[in-house]
């Protein structure tokens, strides 16, 4: 299987820790291929690179409207041949699902939710 884990969240707290340690303990499944995507320049691609994992970078400029992010991750998914996309954070569902509209490719999509929090966090770190 094809797996890609997807999380472009600014913030290194809780959330992203969690992202972070799947990505590693997936790293060593004989039958599962990982793709990891992070947003550039990011805390959680820093740790995973620090970790050996590989990641492809997502333009995180236009997510408000992510038509084009949505295009490069298409693209990723096709020429990966992408068999399901897993997201750790509610707000790259619209992301993800632009994506999956435009691509050629069929992939499911999986999302966990981690915490259940009425508001959006406060604090980023930059």
């Amino acid at each position: 299987m094809r797996l890609l884990e997807l999380c472009l969240s600014p913030s290194f707290g809780g959330l992203e820790i969690n992202f972070k340690d799947l990505c590693v303990w997936l790293a060593h499944k004989s039958n599962i291929d990982l793709y990891v995507a992070t947003r550039n320049n990011s805390h959680i691609q820093q740790s995973l690179e620090s970790n050996n994992i590989k990641n492809h970078s997502i333009d995180c400029r236009f997510l408000p409207f992510p038509l084009f992010a949505a295009i490069t991750l298409s693209r990723f998914i096709e020429t990966n041949k992408i068999d399901v996309v897993h997201l750790h954070w509610k707000d790259n569902l619209p992301l993800v699902s632009v994506a999956k509209k435009i691509c050629k490719k069929h992939f499911f999509i999986v999302h966990t939710r981690k915490m259940n929090l009425p508001g959006k966090k406060t604090r980023y770190v930059s």
